[in-house]
């Protein structure tokens, strides 16, 4: 059970209340009202099929790539800055796509440590959150399109993409590990972190919750250290960065699901794949400068440097393997 302590501690700190307001003096993004179900801890978790989540990411990342093809082949080359207000809309709709399907999954299946309310956005970061967002949605495809995209290049992705996603997404995590840990365990690095974890039940917009210097970190400097260990073309670049949003999003959003990042979860053969209340976890029990569970696209590394927490509600005998979840 959460202590009342902890409780405080968030609701304190996280204030929302512009969504009790007048719908008419909404800005963006309303909340859904209907309440989501509320399970006891010792409730059989049910498991959301990796194969599930692919069915509704690879169509909507791939379409404005083959969409692309097509205009390819009639002749068309798009110059980079043409590539960055496409691929950047596409992104976007993607964004407002995923956004809307985690708050219909979180409705019909609930959150974990669900008689505590998720937090809201905060009445005074609302802008913050937006314009961090904005960052996500249109740097990394700015970066990219000026980097490495090639308007000769025929649009499409190879059959290794599913290997070279992962790759990336296991690379990337490595990098992420250990700034992750450095925020939490160095001192003087404490301050750039210290914003996003005044959040303890964190919901799926609040991934973009942070310091400005942490938001470099993760738009940019991350994905781009990651790069240069596995060089991506351009149009494997922008599938890896859908999947790695819908896990950044996931993963702060708590719907109390085994919930396994679809590109990295045949980690589950050694025991590291990292499920949804992984993450949900760091954010609530975890404290300061002594953390767990830092990783956020797998477990490999937490399991390997021993950083590691185990589960709570969706530990193996717990999962409902029988009863899937299906995306909403």
């Amino acid at each position: 059970m959460t202590s009342t302590l902890e409780h405080e501690s968030s609701k304190g700190k996280m204030g929302a209340t512009w969504q009790f307001k007048d719908p008419a003096t909404w800005t963006w993004y309303p909340p859904d009202s209907k309440p989501a179900p509320v399970h006891e801890k010792t409730a059989p978790v049910p498991a959301y099929p990796p194969m599930e989540q692919h069915k509704w990411i690879a169509p909507r990342a791939l379409a404005p790539i083959y969409l692309h093809r097509v205009l390819f082949e009639f002749g068309v080359r798009m110059p980079w800055y043409a590539a960055f207000v496409y691929y950047s809309l596409a992104f976007l709709a993607f964004g407002d796509s995923m956004f809307k399907m985690l708050r219909r999954m979180g409705k019909k299946y609930g959150f974990f440590d669900g008689a505590v309310p998720r937090d809201g956005i905060p009445d005074v970061y609302t802008n913050k959150v937006a314009w961090s967002l904005v960052g996500v949605l249109f740097l990394r495809p700015l970066v990219a399109t000026m980097w490495v995209y090639d308007a000769n290049a025929p649009p499409g992705v190879s059959l290794w993409a599913p290997l070279q996603v992962s790759l990336f997404l296991v690379v990337l995590d490595y990098w992420f590990y250990i700034y992750h840990r450095s925020m939490h365990e160095c001192k003087p690095l404490w301050f750039i972190h210290r914003l996003h974890h005044t959040t303890k039940h964190p919901n799926a917009m609040l991934g973009a919750f942070a310091d400005n210097i942490q938001e470099w970190g993760d738009i940019l400097l991350i994905p781009v250290l990651t790069w240069m260990v596995v060089p991506l073309d351009f149009h494997t670049w922008y599938l890896t960065t859908c999947y790695q949003a819908y896990t950044e999003a996931a993963g702060h959003s708590g719907i109390r699901l085994y919930w396994l990042v679809p590109a990295t979860s045949w980690l589950r053969i050694f025991d590291a794949e990292l499920a949804m209340e992984d993450h949900d976890l760091h954010h609530r029990l975890g404290n300061g400068r002594r953390s767990f569970n830092y990783g956020k696209q797998t477990r490999l590394w937490d399991k390997i440097f021993g950083t590691s927490r185990s589960r709570i509600e969706s530990f193996e005998e717990n999962i409902d393997f029988v009863n899937v979840a299906r995306t909403c």
